[in-house]
């Protein structure tokens, strides 16, 4: 037998596949839609038995604008050609046409049984039933060794500190789902001393899934005495199992803080009464230490020795006869000869800024006084009634034979306004 490298098997599967389909028409149900950022499109395309994996890069995009329509669900018609990507050993169907058939029949198919159990009321409110805030026995229903398991465990064993966790296995994909987990509820159910049934398993595509929305698995969980709380998939993944559990959460660790959740508050009472009791326990210490304290003998003893050499040296303070100077008169002369001098300064310097004050005020004043202008050879000429002549137009306008009273610097003159 020849010895082929993986290139040389993969490219003859590519060059085989290529030439068989290069261009061929798809009818399916499209599932795990999703486009790029570049403007490709990746979607599913499956029927009750199988899937196909679908691309539809961006040029053909635009000559489909009806995958913009598209949702999960809707079931197509799909034209183009069978490729195999080398580097991942994988093939698909590049989309070249995509146009509507109808819808599909994987959802008609949900919502037909979804309508049905509904009318019978297993998705009422009324129906479910409360989850223990303190459950001590959980059983857990997933596949051994999953992710899920282990985020479920790891939330568990970081959260908790009493929780008695029996892991029941079960299948948790593909046609073995339905009754594997169906028998694992029954299971549970049987030993009859679990506080509540987590039901989880990891994400996955609607096929994956698929097992969740049998009429096997949300009748056994409906009919279930101890309360279910079911954790498949992610955020967005919804199954009939979901409507039929009496808890829904989003992933297996949130169902792991949902159960956890009561413990920890009350981890964190008992932390807080702790903090509190070693607290007060102090505090009393310190107050019975200061009342012994207060009651033994040698403390008392010493208070008392305290307290009289302290009267003493008051009495002492007030025996004037053996002091010096019993009344502090000579501290009190001392002080009052300090403020009298500190008096006398300032009074000086008072008046000698008071004095510089007047000489200042006195040399302006000389020098805004008209006789020192009449010093430099200037006169000053007014009326008998005292009206000073400021312009020859005033002059002018005086009667003739009228006097006038010339000032000068050493003196004082008399002139008579005469006719030219």
């Amino acid at each position: 037998m020849k010895t082929l490298s993986v290139s040389e098997i993969v490219y003859a599967i590519k060059n085989q596949l290529e030439d068989e389909f290069p261009l061929i028409s798809v009818e399916g149900e499209i599932s795990n839609l999703s486009g790029s950022a570049a403007g490709h499109y990746y979607f599913t395309l499956s029927d009750k038995d199988a899937s196909l994996s679908c691309a539809l890069f961006k040029m053909d995009a635009l000559r489909n604008p009806f995958i913009r329509k598209c949702k999960n669900g809707d079931k197509v018609l799909v034209t183009g050609p069978i490729s195999v990507y080398a580097k991942r050993g994988s093939f698909q169907l590049l989309t070249k046409r995509i146009s509507p058939i109808g819808k599909g029949d994987l959802k008609a198919q949900l919502e037909a049984l979804k309508a049905k159990l509904n009318a019978e009321g297993l998705f009422s409110l009324e129906h479910k039933k409360p989850i223990p805030a303190l459950p001590k026995k959980i059983a857990v229903i997933t596949a051994l060794g999953g992710a899920a398991l282990q985020d479920f465990l790891n939330i568990i064993k970081r959260r908790s500190s009493w929780y008695d966790i029996t892991i029941i296995p079960a299948v948790v994909q593909g046609e073995k789902c339905p009754s594997s987990v169906a028998a694992a509820i029954a299971k549970a159910e049987t030993k009859g001393d679990f506080d509540a049934i987590v039901i989880t398993r990891g994400g996955g595509s609607v096929e994956d899934l698929w097992g969740f929305n049998d009429e096997r698995v949300v009748r056994s969980a409906f009919a279930c005495e101890i309360p279910i709380i079911s954790a498949i998939g992610h955020q967005v993944d919804y199954s009939l199992l979901d409507l039929v559990s009496d808890l829904r959460c989003e992933t297996p660790s949130s169902a792991a803080e949902v159960i956890t959740t009561e413990q920890v508050r009350l981890k964190e009472r008992l932390q807080q009464n702790a903090r509190l009791l070693r607290g007060q326990a102090i505090e009393f210490k310190g107050t019975i230490a200061q009342k012994i304290s207060k009651l033994n003998p040698l403390n008392t003893l010493s208070i008392l020795v305290h307290s009289v050499a302290q009267k003493k040296s008051e009495l002492r303070e007030l025996d004037i006869f053996n002091q010096a100077d019993p009344l502090n008169i000579f501290e009190y002369s001392q002080r009052i000869d300090s403020d009298l001098e500190r008096m006398r300064q300032k009074v000086e310097r008072q008046a000698i800024d008071q004095t510089s004050r007047v000489i200042a005020l006195n040399s302006l004043l000389n020098s805004l006084n008209p006789k020192k202008v009449l010093e430099r050879g200037y006169t000053l000429t007014e009326t008998e009634d005292g009206k000073v002549l400021t312009s020859h137009s005033e002059f002018v306008k005086l009667e003739s034979d009228t006097k006038f009273k010339i000032h000068f610097h050493d003196g004082n003159g008399f002139v008579k306004k005469t006719e030219p």
